[in-house]
């Protein structure tokens, strides 16, 4: 099976690029070469920018593709981009929106994929909704084959869970803690949400490549605990991976973040986020079965 990953070395699509290439996947990776050195060995690089439309046709040839994923289109001019260099070249393209798209304010606690698109707050989510609507209507009248996947707060080692990030990322947001200073987290700390470790998403994401039943579809990859930003936000202080509550709230009990262990099989992708509730999908692929985000220390 080949894939082509538009991006391929960020926060999501990393761990995926290492797991196709482990699985046997024939992966190609489509990007400008910032990142070369997090190219799982055994991956194909086309240094190219997307933009460049001439190039990316030249780069290509006439080779075809059993899967495209795209991780770094953000506007509808960009999708329509992709489904002029991609018609008629690959079996399925995946697309990578945004939980952050869904209904703000919410009508309902529970989100699901049915869930309106519909936030009036963030213009990138109102792109990430627009682009859902040029490849939808793609699919409807032209029969491109898309299948949309929304992430919610997906982090790894190099982007860890926090809720504002520095200037620098992350990890500026850490040494503010080491330092004793003061962060600042959502509300009084007990707002729900998800995170999901990349590695575990990378799983969810691979079952979907290749499967004829995900055409058409959205889904969902995100962790099934709803957990507080207190449990979530980490004060570093011996070492940069000791968690325990924010101290912008009263104290709680102290958690660690357990990074995740190999792929488990898994019966379903489609799930809710912030109050989250898994749901299986029409047919059954590999399994899904996120690591606790958070266990007790």
């Amino acid at each position: 099976m080949k894939a082509l990953f538009i991006g391929g070395t960020g926060t999501i699509s990393t761990e995926i690029s290492k797991r196709c290439v482990a699985l046997g996947w024939e992966l190609t990776l489509l990007n400008r070469g910032n990142a070369k050195q997090r190219a799982p060995e055994g991956a194909r690089l086309i240094q190219a920018d997307v933009h460049d439309e001439d190039a990316v046709r030249r780069a290509l040839g006439n080779e075809r593709f059993d899967v495209a994923a795209e991780f770094v289109a953000y506007t509808p001019q960009e999708v329509e981009r992709d489904i002029r260099l991609l018609e008629g070249r690959v079996g399925q393209y995946l697309f990578i929106s945004s939980a952050s798209a869904y209904q703000k304010p919410l009508s309902m606690p529970l989100i699901t994929e049915s869930t309106p698109l519909c936030n009036p707050y963030w213009e990138y989510s109102r792109n990430k909704a627009a682009c859902e609507e040029t490849l939808m209507r793609a699919y409807r009248e032209r029969d491109f084959p898309v299948t949309i996947v929304r992430p919610s707060h997906t982090y790894c080692q190099r982007s860890v869970p926090v809720a504002l990030h520095g200037a620098k990322g992350s990890y500026q947001v850490l040494c503010r803690m080491r330092q004793g200073k003061k962060i600042i987290i959502p509300g009084d700390g007990l707002t729900l949400w998800t995170v999901t470790h990349s590695r575990d998403f990378a799983v969810a994401f691979e079952g979907l490549m290749g499967n004829p039943q995900a055409l058409g579809e959205c889904f969902h990859i995100t962790g099934d605990e709803r957990l507080t930003w207190n449990q979530i936000t980490p004060t570093s202080r011996a070492r940069p991976w000791a968690w325990s509550p924010s101290c912008a709230t009263s104290p709680a009990k102290p958690w660690r973040f357990s990074t995740p262990s190999g792929a488990a099989p898994f019966w379903a992708i489609k799930a809710t986020t912030l109050c989250l509730t898994t749901k299986s999908c029409a047919a059954p692929c590999r399994a899904f079965a996120p690591k606790r985000a958070l266990t007790a220390a």
